[in-house]
């Protein structure tokens, strides 16, 4: 997973962070990672919604 997020500068972006009152929380932030990235056309994104957890094993 660290490999993939040094490979991927957007993952370091805060545009995608929850507001304070957000409930969901981390969830929430995962999800608007995922969603983030492969609108940017991440084709690594793609591969990790794919694969699931399979692509940092």
């Amino acid at each position: 997973m660290q490999s993939f997020t040094s490979r991927e500068p957007a993952f370091q972006k805060p545009s995608f962070a929850p507001s304070p009152s957000s409930p969901h929380g981390p969830v929430h932030v995962h999800a608007a990672m995922i969603i983030t990235i492969a609108a940017r056309g991440s084709r690594t994104a793609a591969i990790m919604i794919q694969g699931g957890t399979t692509v940092g094993a």
